[in-house]
């Protein structure tokens, strides 16, 4: 009877050595993931600024954003947070710009991203962007509004770029959606002031492109 009793102990001793063990090891797993997760979002914001800033908008515009979220199987980034609004003081001046614009919003839908792209050439390739419920604040100055600087204006030399920033020549994107939003819109060159809500606005294979000598 005794034996039995300390072979039923014995059993039950093994069981929870395992079971204290394996929850070790699980919690250890989790943090290492947890410390691996941030990490790895943080090089990803790093890249997603850094490929912000590669662009020629970046004199004239900065971006922010609290954080971000990965789906890796589906390759999408959901952004939170996000403002884009004009510099106190742009880099280089481009006297041509007589429009700019602020935005915020809780979320930004980046779909299908080529994630070790951005990671490591820090270049954002992907085929939607979703925004939701923004605030878009845009200011125009001119009858003929312009809003970034281009590489080929014919009104202003283009100033020496440094390190690795790009013009904007051309951009394609699958779909662009624009949901609820809120657009507050004031025409001083016109006089005309109005305010938008709950506006929603798709595009479909979307081509940016620069011509030559037009704004």
């Amino acid at each position: 009877m005794e034996t039995e009793i300390k072979s039923t102990k014995k059993k039950r001793s093994i069981k929870k050595t395992l079971l204290w063990i394996v929850a070790g090891f699980t919690v250890a797993v989790s943090i290492a993931a947890f410390f691996l997760y941030n990490n790895f979002n943080r090089l990803l914001s790093d890249a997603l600024i850094k490929s912000f800033n590669s662009n020629i908008v970046s004199d004239v515009y900065e971006l922010k954003f609290e954080r971000l979220g990965v789906n890796f199987l589906l390759g999408n980034i959901d952004v939170y947070n996000v403002e884009m609004k004009p510099r106190e003081k742009p880099l280089h001046n481009y006297p041509y710009i007589n429009t700019s614009f602020q935005l915020k919003t809780g979320k930004i839908l980046l779909k299908n991203v080529e994630i070790l792209t951005l990671l490591k050439s820090n270049i954002l390739k992907l085929e939607r962007v979703e925004i939701a419920e923004p605030d878009i604040q845009l200011l125009i100055s001119d009858k003929i509004p312009t809003i970034f600087p281009f590489k080929d204006s014919t009104l202003v030399a283009t100033p020496a770029q440094t390190g690795s920033e790009l013009s904007i020549e051309s951009f394609l994107l699958k779909e662009f959606d624009i949901v609820n939003a809120a657009f507050h819109v004031t025409n001083t060159a016109r006089k005309r002031e109005f305010n938008v809500k709950n506006f929603n606005f798709s595009l479909r294979d979307l081509v940016i492109a620069q011509l030559p000598g037009k704004d």
